[in-house]
């Protein structure tokens, strides 16, 4: 039975402290481990200089902060098998929320209007003529002994508001717009999808195990994807 004691209460503070120092140490990805100095979350901040609002900035800080936290603390505990999965999920999660955000926030500010664009912000919808389809009449049509009803309609477009439109064909567009190759956009959409196995019967008809190799090389090519995004939003 539990006893309810905080961690800190029952480990030696010195173990807390080692813990904290190698995360600290590790966490930033442009660092040297042997450096006097690091900046910790001031590091992820800035990194993100090139968003000029400050509570975008900071949710982009944050996300790509704690990734790479949860990353360093798998490491430092040696965690593997079940006990790994918490900070595998999460770290997938955070990557797939900033491939998304980045996506769509370089969208809206560069390409949103352009001509290219168009075509994915429309669908064709089909819709059933009321006054045409009579409750006292129908149209039928016979096949392999089955009645099927036969309805007037017509196709009008619809229009999508962006975070509508298929991710995979959001990051498939940006991408050839930011110089991303074709299998880092089919695997960032991999990673996207990813995150939907926190539904868990999906989780569970899929076999979903979340992977190192997985958060590996998300964070490889997002690392790639931000500096792409960075240069497109400085072109004047």
């Amino acid at each position: 039975m539990s006893t309810g004691i905080p961690l800190k209460d029952s480990v030696q503070q010195s173990s807390i402290d080692e813990v904290m120092r190698f995360i600290n140490r590790h966490i930033e990805p442009d660092e040297k481990p042997e450096e006097k100095t690091h900046t910790g979350y001031d590091w992820f901040y800035e990194y993100f200089s090139f968003v000029p609002e400050p509570n975008i900035r900071e949710h982009f800080a944050q996300a790509y902060y704690q990734s790479r936290f949860v990353h360093k603390l798998l490491i430092a505990l040696k965690l593997s098998g079940r006990e790994s999965m918490p900070l595998l999920l999460l770290q997938l999660f955070e990557y797939a929320s900033l491939y998304e955000a980045l996506t769509d926030y370089l969208i809206e500010r560069k390409f949103e209007s352009s001509s290219d664009f168009k075509p994915y912000k429309v669908v064709k919808e089909i819709r059933k003529y009321p006054a045409l389809n009579s409750n006292s009449w129908r149209l039928i049509f016979h096949k392999d002994e089955i009645d099927e009803p036969i309805f007037f309609a017509y196709e009008k477009d619809k229009s999508l508001q962006l975070r509508d439109i298929r991710f995979s064909d959001r990051i498939r567009y940006l991408g050839k717009k930011i110089g991303l190759t074709d299998p880092d956009a089919t695997y960032i959409a991999k990673i996207y999808d990813l995150r939907n196995h926190i539904h868990l019967l999906k989780a569970a008809d899929d076999n979903f195990v979340p992977s190192h190799e997985d958060c590996k090389k998300a964070f490889r090519i997002l690392r790639k994807f931000i500096e792409n995004v960075r240069m497109e939003l400085n072109k004047p």
